[in-house]
């Protein structure tokens, strides 16, 4: 297999093939050698740069020896797209979860995919959420806060959330996603909270309420929405929002180190966007730039604007 799929990189000096080649073959890269797989992939990039093989290549080559040698490692199933895209509630859940593979032929690969910057940043998305709702929680003697969860995905946070929380639940949520498998996979994570958390299967674009949420969180979904959508969602949830209300959206900022791993290798692509161009979207919906700022998880790879009405 590896003789057969290495022609994609015969343009490339014969040691740099033969790095990945003994890699593949000790089925991963073991914790001592991450950081020389990272330099590997920095370096591939610095050929797709060159012009010395094309992104093409390299990405077909990857899809190849994924195929062959762990399709059901964390990196395999981004490949495969189960559900029929990148970043599904699925692989989320397990990045939330950091699973590894029992299977010792492939676990490292596992490994190596977490210690990623990326999968670092999505989890802490989760404590940036959780940390969040305790600073509403005390600023107020509102209970309960209504939150609404655009690109709700697994509902892993909310579940984390519900079991740190006896008794009535302080914060009360409104999920949404398009996709009817995350749905139910919400739903029967937060089963034992019904009064709680609530579900619903809609387009974020065109989903309708009367009611007006505290809190209007969404942790990823806008990675995936071009400017023109960015604004035309922004507006409709921020009319969504109490007169007192706070939006949090996540977005991906342009210092991502995994950036080039996640585009070509595992053909995983967001639309990354800067502070500056968050802060500028948020202008073009129409908010003052006063009610308006961009924080980051402890990674600042995962940025977060804030915006009030």
């Amino acid at each position: 297999m590896l003789n057969a799929s290495s022609h994609h990189l015969a343009s490339l000096p014969a040691e740099h093939v033969r790095f990945i080649e003994g890699i593949i073959t000790r089925h991963g890269p073991e914790l001592h050698e991450h950081g020389a797989m990272t330099r590997w992939f920095d370096r591939t990039a610095e050929y797709v740069r060159e012009g010395r093989i094309a992104r093409a290549a390299v990405a077909e080559f990857w899809r190849e020896v994924t195929h062959a040698c762990f399709p059901d490692t964390m990196q395999g199933h981004v490949v495969r797209k189960p559900h029929g895209y990148a970043g599904d509630f699925e692989i989320i859940d397990r990045i939330y979860l950091n699973h590894v593979s029992e299977d010792e032929n492939v676990r490292r690969w596992d490994e190596y995919f977490h210690a990623q910057h990326a999968p670092r940043a999505v989890r802490n998305r989760k404590s940036y959420l959780h940390d969040w709702l305790h600073r509403k929680l005390a600023q107020t003697e509102k209970r309960p806060l209504r939150l609404l969860n655009i690109g709700s995905g697994p509902a892993r946070d909310v579940r984390e959330w519900c079991e740190q929380h006896e008794g009535p639940q302080p914060v009360h949520f409104d999920c949404v996603d398009m996709d009817a498998k995350a749905i139910a996979h919400g739903q029967a994570l937060c089963a034992a909270w019904p009064e709680a958390v609530r579900f619903t299967q809609a387009n974020s674009l065109r989903f309708t309420t009367e009611h007006r949420y505290d809190l209007v969180w969404s942790a990823g979904l806008f990675d995936y929405l071009s400017d023109g959508l960015f604004v035309r969602l922004l507006k409709r949830l921020m009319r969504l929002l109490d007169a007192d209300g706070e939006l949090v959206i996540g977005n991906f900022g342009t210092e991502n180190p995994t950036r080039f791993l996640m585009e070509t290798w595992i053909e995983w692509v967001l639309l990354h966007r800067s502070e500056q161009e968050l802060a500028r979207l948020a202008e073009i919906s129409g908010l003052d730039g006063r009610s308006v700022h961009v924080d980051s998880e402890v990674e600042g790879v995962n940025l977060f604007l804030h915006a009030r009405l």
